[in-house]
């Protein structure tokens, strides 16, 4: 306590009767620009023990490999979804879709422009364009969606 904070944040949890606070970074398979960053506190009068570093240590490894196991699942869920669409996404990774294999489906092909983009694009700046596509692609994606169906891409 009468040593000056380090960082603003040890201010913060000294205000919440934080008396200890170990931070690590738990790289993946080595590589240091990827990996999981994390923090323990204790309010125990002694701080932590170095058993208790250790236990934590442990379990962090633990946490590291259960949150890179999320975080892909995630991102391979986004791809698929993104590039497959959504059902054909989701059954591509549950493993019901493999390669060679196909579905005969119901589908129809929309042709929808937005007219002015190009000068909307020129004059009123990205955001307000981005705005406006967003808007006009929900617009017309709202009826398929309600209805089970899926825009499987975007082009223009």
């Amino acid at each position: 306590p009468s040593v000056p904070s380090e960082f603003p944040i040890f201010d913060e949890l000294r205000l919440m009767g934080v008396t200890d606070y170990m931070a690590f970074v738990h790289p993946f398979n080595g590589n240091t620009s990827q990996g999981m960053i994390g923090s323990w506190s204790t309010d125990s009068a002694s701080g932590f023990s170095d058993s208790m570093i250790s236990a934590l240590l442990r379990i962090q490894n633990h946490l590291a490999i259960a949150t890179k196991m999320a975080v892909l699942t995630k991102l391979a869920d986004n791809m698929m979804t993104t590039y497959l669409g959504g059902d054909a996404g989701r059954r591509v990774l549950d493993g019901q879709i493999k390669r060679g294999e196909g579905d005969t489906i119901r589908a129809a092909l929309v042709m929808a422009d937005m007219r002015g983009s190009t000068r909307l694009a020129e004059t009123a700046g990205r955001e307000i364009y981005i705005d406006t596509l967003n808007q006009f692609f929900d617009a017309i994606a709202a009826p398929f969606n309600r209805r089970g169906g899926q825009i499987m891409s975007f082009i223009g």
